[in-house]
């Protein structure tokens, strides 16, 4: 995909309010367009934040300290999976959404043409286009290697728990980065992104029925992830305020590491 189309793709799902900054020219305030892409390069890698510390990072402490490999079910935009891979975990993410695959690729297209980042990353990260339930199966057929640890951060509603964290102003919209993921992820073809705005969708979350349909296809995906030989754990990344986790019957929950905003429920098989 072009640079010219990832641009188009992305102007046309994010919401035309968060598209617009507003620039002073004198007393005028003239709306300029921002696309968005991909970037690691603003993670924090400073020595002595903790930001990469694996006995302080919750993502780490929820991966465990004998994780080595780790399959991303559910990249998104790659921050998890890039920040995994820059704590000196070996990542493999997965992206159904053939626009939010692309722009993936680009992001780590330019993140290893930074020399700093790409030591950094140690070719420990990559990004693969596909359904994770349908890579998972693949992997257990042919022989591949399982990973260690299978992480999920899907997109949640907040009517049943399932929303990306926020703060408590409840007016909020989520920030533009995330409005633009759940348009591109909500759309009817994940090669055909909606082009429709969020607010036209009836807000951040969409109506009841496609709530329903992300809560089934996500338990479906932690099903597959627990079926899958060898995965010693199952990481389900959760708004701290969203519902208390009931394990299935093929798995209990090992630990639980929260966050102000976030919570890792840690499942492991049976």
């Amino acid at each position: 995909m072009s640079d010219d189309s990832l641009w188009l793709s992305t102007m046309a799902a994010v919401p035309e309010a968060q598209q617009q900054r507003r620039r002073r020219r004198g007393r005028r305030s003239v709306a300029v367009a921002r696309p968005f892409r991909v970037d690691f390069n603003d993670i924090d890698r400073r020595q002595g934040s903790g930001n990469l510390s694996r006995r302080r990072q919750p993502l780490a402490r929820a991966l465990g300290a004998k994780t080595r490999t780790i399959f991303d079910a559910t990249a998104g935009w790659g921050r998890d999976a890039a920040l995994a891979a820059l704590m000196g975990f070996d990542v493999l993410a997965a992206e159904r959404c053939a626009v939010v695959s692309a722009m993936l690729t680009d992001g780590l297209v330019r993140a290893e043409a930074n020399p700093s980042l790409s030591l950094a990353l140690g070719g420990r990260l990559s990004f693969k286009h596909g359904d994770a339930c349908e890579i998972l199966a693949a992997a257990d057929g042919d022989g591949t290697p399982p990973p260690d640890a299978i992480l999920i951060d899907p997109m949640w509603s907040s009517a049943n728990g399932f929303g990306k964290a926020r703060r408590k102003v409840a007016t909020a919209l989520p920030r533009a980065s995330l409005q633009l993921l759940s348009t591109l992820l909500l759309a009817p073809s994940s090669s055909t992104p909606a082009v429709q705005t969020l607010e036209s969708r009836g807000g951040a979350n969409g109506d009841g029925g496609e709530a329903s349909s992300a809560n089934d296809a996500t338990r479906t995906l932690i099903d597959a992830a627990l079926r899958s030989e060898g995965v010693h754990r199952v990481v389900l990344k959760k708004p701290r305020a969203a519902p208390p986790l009931e394990p299935p019957p093929n798995a209990r929950q090992l630990d639980v590491v929260e966050t102000n905003l976030v919570r890792f429920d840690v499942l492991v098989p049976l």
